[in-house]
């Protein structure tokens, strides 16, 4: 099992959003105006509909911009691209040292221990 960790977008990735949504917004509005001039209804709906999509990415961006608690959908579970068996033998050696270190185990069982976990195929 990868260990993972959890990110979410930055300031500057919630202002790039916000800005490109802004230009999105105002191209919108732009074709939105040329469709009433023809009288193509259903370019007018797709329109609106397109235009109420980016004020919610907007708001969306926004509001990570400005919280300290972002929306739990802004935030994306990565799995941390490390060699199981290096992190594994690390984390049985550094959990026997302090197993000897709060003396829970004697130095011959240490050192047994010790012997096994680095013999196995890291």
């Amino acid at each position: 099992m990868s260990p993972k960790a959890y990110v979410r977008p930055g300031k500057t990735a919630s202002v790039m959003g916000i800005v490109v949504g802004i230009v999105m917004l105002f191209l919108g509005m732009a074709f939105f105006s040329f469709l009433q001039e023809d009288g193509s209804g259903v370019g007018q709906v797709f329109m609106a509909f397109w235009m109420l999509i980016l004020i919610i990415i907007i708001a969306y961006y926004v509001y990570n911009l400005n919280s300290q608690n972002p929306s739990s959908a802004a935030m994306a579970e990565i799995e941390l691209d490390m060699p199981a068996g290096v992190s594994s033998g690390e984390e049985k050696l550094r959990s026997l040292e302090r197993l000897k270190k709060e003396q829970l185990i004697t130095d011959e069982e240490y050192q047994h221990k010790r012997k096994e976990i680095m013999q196995e195929k890291w």
